[in-house]
This record gives C-alpha cells, sequence and structure tokens, in this order.
C-alpha cells in the first residue's frame, strides 16, 4: 500500500476516534465536575413565572422516538460518509465501490423500516 493512503486512513482513523471520544470525555467530565445539591426549587416546574397548573409532564407517543431514532441513525450514517468521501476521493472505482456499497446498506435499511411500516403515521 502507498504510504499516502495509509496516511488517510490513519486521519479517518483519527477523526473517528474523536468522534467517539471527545463525548464520552465531556459527559464524564461532566458527571465529575458537575454540582451534587439538588434544590427544591430546581426540582419545582416553572411556567413563566405563572403558577403550575397540573402535572407538566406529557405522555408522547412511541412513534415521535421511532422517528426520532430514525433521522439520527440516517443522519449519522450520512455524517460519517462525509469524511470517508474527502479521504477516498481521488482513488478510483474501488472507493467509489465502497462509498456505493455503504450508500446501499443505508438504503436497504430505510426499505427495512419503510415495508415494517415504521414510516406511517398510525
Amino acid at each position: 500500500m502507498p504510504a499516502n493512503y495509509l496516511t488517510s486512513l490513519l486521519a479517518l482513523l483519527i477523526f473517528t476516534v474523536l468522534a467517539f471520544g471527545v463525548p464520552v470525555v465531556v459527559i464524564l467530565l461532566n458527571d465529575l465536575l458537575a454540582p451534587r445539591r439538588v434544590y427544591e426549587e430546581k426540582l419545582a416546574i416553572y411556567e413563566s413565572g405563572n403558577v403550575a397548573q397540573g402535572d407538566a409532564r406529557v405522555a408522547f407517543r412511541v412513534k415521535y422516538y421511532l422517528y426520532g431514532l430514525l433521522f439520527v441513525t440516517f443522519d449519522i450514517a450520512v455524517l460519517l460518509v462525509t469524511p470517508a468521501l474527502l479521504v477516498l476521493s481521488g482513488r478510483g472505482w474501488t472507493a467509489a465501490g465502497i462509498v456505493l456499497g455503504f450508500f446501499f446498506f443505508l438504503v436497504l435499511g430505510y426499505a427495512y423500516a419503510w415495508r415494517k411500516g415504521a414510516l406511517e403515521w398510525k
């Protein structure tokens, strides 16, 4: 393998490690540095200065969560293709086949969700 190809793969590896590592580090730092005290005022319901009426919790239909999950899944998949396209640009048909294969599986997952009725509002 040419050295330039290995450099490109190393850049992709570093990008992937940072993409997954930085959020984990931020969450862990938040857990370590966040204040632990809980105040009654913090737990109280805030209604823009008005006296709270009833329960502030509203039950959402599961469909909303399913749409959110599908959106996040496909959005992240498309975002992961972007650095791969930059790294693999100018690499010929092999790189194009890799990206097209990724998109094939992405469309296959979307078609599966559609066929199972996950995208129909009932």
